[in-house]
Parts: structure tokens; sequence; C-alpha cells
């Protein structure tokens, strides 16, 4: 039976290994295409701004620019704090649903002194679960 455990722990290890070096070449393949395309977006600034140059001056031109660039970053942080709402709305009515569930599960559950200790220590822990702080877990938004 140990040889079965090590062979399963060994086979999890390269796993892991693969998993850990696809998830690098994943990573570094983002970021030189999230570089090329900062790259493209800077020159086409660029060449707004000398187009714009030779038609209304260069300040006008840089004034229009920056304007333009304030409005979509506007639009953007809007967008992101309504996903932001949504996402959090979502999570807490998952998290309402779930209270509801396991307090109905345990009032369902069987009323056997047998049964009893175990079912009064897994309710507490469930509830225990439920009820943590919602920025201690990893999955939900940091408010920075």
């Amino acid at each position: 039976m140990t040889w079965l455990i090590s062979m399963i722990a060994s086979v999890t290890a390269l796993d892991l290994k693969a998993s850990a070096r696809q998830a690098s070449r994943s990573a570094m393949g983002v970021a030189g295409v999230g570089l090329l395309f900062l790259t493209c977006w800077v020159l086409s600034v660029a060449g707004v701004a000398v187009m714009l140059a030779d038609e209304i001056g260069v300040v006008p031109a840089l004034f229009t620019i920056t304007g333009g660039l304030l409005l979509v970053g506007l639009g953007v942080a809007l967008w992101l704090a309504w996903t932001i709402r949504k996402e959090r709305r979502k999570r807490r009515a998952r998290v309402a649903a779930q209270r509801v569930a396991v307090t109905s599960a345990l009032a369902a559950l069987p009323r056997s002194r047998a049964n009893r200790a175990a079912v009064i220590i897994a309710g507490l822990a469930a509830l225990a679960f439920l009820a943590r702080k919602p920025g201690s877990d990893a999955d939900d938004d940091t408010d920075a």
C-alpha cells in the first residue's frame, strides 16, 4: 500500500512541476504580448499628437489628447466599479444562500442520540466557515 502512496505522490509532484512550468510560460507570453500592445498604443498616441500638432498647434493637440484619454479612463473606471459592485452582490447572495442551506440541513437532520454530537460539531464547523469575515478569503476583491 505504501508503494501506491509514494507513486501517487511522485506523479502529483511531476504534475505540479509541469503546471508551474506551463504557468510561467503563459505569464511570459502574456507579458510579451502586453509589451507589444503597449508599444503600439504609445506610438499611435504619438502619431495622433504629431498629426494634430500640424492642424491645430502643439499645445491644443496635447490638451485634446489628454482630454480624450481622461474620458476613456473615466469610462473604464466607471465600468470597473460597476463590475466590482455586481460581483460583490453576487457573492453576498451566494453566501446567504449557503447559510440558508446549512441551517435548513441542520434542521432536517435526524434527531438520534448517536449522531447528535457529530451533527452539532459539523453544523458549528459549517456555520463558522460561512460566518468568517468577507475579506478573509483569497478570491475576494481588495479595496485599494
